[in-house]
């Protein structure tokens, strides 16, 4: 009797946490995209307002972000491996 109510508590705690691993992983997916979208309109537009609260996803300075990211640009990296045409950063 004991086993079996240890068994079904190991089995919902394992159901749960999975559960809760999914959803934190779903949520820093997002997170990461809302980052990826920003840096990209970052290159995009190199003279405009930087939304620093984007770069944060990427990275907790997004100072060296804004700093950074003409690297990645220039060798395709990153999100930037796909892309054609972006704008150099002076």
């Amino acid at each position: 009797m004991v086993a079996q109510w240890l068994l079904k508590g190991a089995i919902i705690f394992l159901v749960l946490s999975s559960v809760f691993a999914i959803v934190g992983a779903r949520n820093l997916s997002q997170q990461q995209a809302y980052g990826r979208d920003h840096l990209l309109d970052l290159a995009a537009h190199p003279h405009a307002d930087i939304d620093y609260q984007g770069l944060i996803a990427i990275y907790p300075r997004p100072n060296v972000v804004v700093e950074r990211y003409p690297i990645l640009v220039k060798h395709r990296l990153s999100v930037f491996r796909n892309r054609e045409t972006f704008l150099e950063s002076p």
